[in-house]
């Protein structure tokens, strides 16, 4: 079995303008470096709630481009022989990214001077607007009428256990068979499929025994498989 590492952006926003992965090839035991250049046709991972038109400009690729939009954005994945050899592979990498202006929250998005996606001209990927009853005249007859602004710091979802996944193909039969925390088994499955150019009946995906789901397993983001010459890779 081979085991793969992730090299994760350590900037918020930037161009990556070279991966110097020489010194990860010269370790014995590591397998492949791979960048968005070696995989050519980077797919995008899908929405699977409201998959509105128009949100597919925000679509989310599975190894960054020419662009990183977030800290930990996966830049580079390195396979090795075990999880050290490929531990090892990320820290030998010198990865150089030009800086851009960050967006550090909601009120710089909605200015747009700094675009995460410039072809779309704009950050927000959606706007809503809710209507109901008179607000205008509610206000205008209350008793009390207080103005106030709230704000929350960012949340998301952190397990304490790691996280991966299991992937094994089967040459002969042309099916993988994948093993992880998936919580939305079926739409992992067809999501997979499509990004690695399979049909959702050669994919078996199986949710192991967890203790629950709480949202961080809710995409196939984590399920990072890159197909070698005799495997699939474990991430």
């Amino acid at each position: 079995m081979l085991h793969a590492a992730v090299l994760r952006s350590p900037v918020a926003h930037g161009l990556v303008a070279a991966v110097d992965a020489s010194a990860a090839l010269a370790i014995a035991g590591v397998r492949a470096v791979i960048t968005a250049k070696e995989i050519g046709a980077v797919p995008h991972i899908p929405l699977r709630l409201l998959p509105l038109p128009g949100t597919e400009r925000f679509l989310q690729p599975v190894i960054a481009t020419e662009r990183v939009r977030y800290v930990g954005e996966p830049v580079v994945i390195v396979v090795g022989d075990s999880p050290a050899l490929a531990e090892d592979g990320v820290g030998a990498i010198a990865l150089d990214i030009e800086e851009l202006p960050h967006v550090p929250d909601r009120p710089a998005s909605g200015r747009d001077e700094t675009l995460l996606f410039e072809k779309a001209g704009t950050n927000a990927a959606m706007v809503f607007t809710g209507v109901k009853g008179d607000a205008d005249a509610a206000f205008r007859g209350a008793d009390y009428v207080r103005r106030e602004r709230f704000a929350v710091q960012r949340y998301t979802a952190l397990p304490m256990e790691p996280r991966g996944v299991l992937a094994e193909w089967d040459a002969a039969q042309g099916r993988m068979t994948v093993l992880g925390a998936a919580k939305v088994p079926f739409f992992n499955r067809d999501a997979l499929a499509t990004m690695l150019g399979l049909s959702p009946a050669q994919v078996d995906l199986i949710e192991n025994d967890v203790g629950g789901g709480f949202g961080a397993r809710g995409r196939s983001r984590a399920a990072h498989l890159f197909k070698t010459g005799r495997s699939w890779c474990a991430l």
